[in-house]
């Protein structure tokens, strides 16, 4: 069992999106768009790249000795990039749905640009 946060958990939003859309409460729209805004922090931390393991303290690679990369379901994974890129576009869309703003939709292109320039 890992410690801390991993990209596949930005599939949470989905959750937290439907309770929003059914019961109108703020702080579920509100939990999404900070978490999101969580992980482009973490993405910027890292520059420009998203790490796959943030410990609990909100380090990048605090369980993993120091690198940014090899946490679960992560870069180092044999499919890493689909494991990282679905949840992140996931909660992307979640955002947009949340706000209308398209921009939300940046952190997800900004991981494929950064990839295919590979």
């Amino acid at each position: 069992m890992t410690r801390g946060d991993v990209p596949l958990n930005l599939n949470a939003t989905g959750l937290v999106t439907h309770a929003f859309l059914y019961s109108d409460e703020e702080k579920y729209r509100r939990w999404v768009l900070e978490y999101l805004k969580a992980w482009k922090e973490r993405t910027h931390q890292n520059g420009g790249i998203i790490p796959d393991n943030i410990g609990l303290t909100g380090k990048i690679g605090e369980y993993n000795d120091g690198k940014w990369w090899g946490g679960y379901y992560g870069w180092r994974w044999p499919h890493g990039f689909v494991t990282i890129i679905e949840p992140l576009t996931n909660a992307c869309m979640n955002a947009v749905l949340l706000t209308g703003d398209i921009s939300q939709l940046d952190l997800a292109r900004q991981q494929l640009d950064a990839n295919w320039a590979l």
